[in-house]
């Protein structure tokens, strides 16, 4: 595992954030939170991660958009991008695998799966 590799995770829930930084930290990750989607890029542009945790179902903007966005800036394209979503139907899954997710991941968050995601696109 590479230590110090930084994770963005945007997501509105709290509770799913510091699950998840806690899980990952706890692997040598850095991890950054954020629950204000429509500062999603300006944050993922700071912070430059080679990861993006992200939710689907914001109250700003949606996960949808902020994959949409980052996909079409040749600065950021590159970042790779796991959806985090309580949507279980297949229509929401294939609309993020066509919008450049490299995985989809189902809420609640199983902590076991998250790592093992995250391993094998990271290490």
């Amino acid at each position: 595992m590479k230590t110090g590799v930084k994770i963005l995770i945007i997501d509105d829930s709290s509770t799913n954030n510091l699950l998840c930084k806690s899980i990952l930290e706890e692997s040598g990750y850095q991890v950054i939170i954020s629950d204000k989607s429509s500062q999603a890029l300006k944050l993922i542009r700071k912070e430059k991660p080679a990861l993006l945790l992200l939710d689907i179902m914001m109250p700003d903007v949606d996960g949808f958009e902020i994959l949409s966005s980052l996909k079409a800036d040749v600065l950021l394209k590159d970042i790779l991008v796991i959806m985090l979503s309580a949507k279980t139907d297949q229509l929401s899954m294939k609309e993020a695998f066509e919008k450049g997710a490299i995985d989809y991941l189902l809420k609640p968050i199983a902590p076991g799966k998250l790592l093992k995601t995250v391993k094998k696109f990271l290490d």
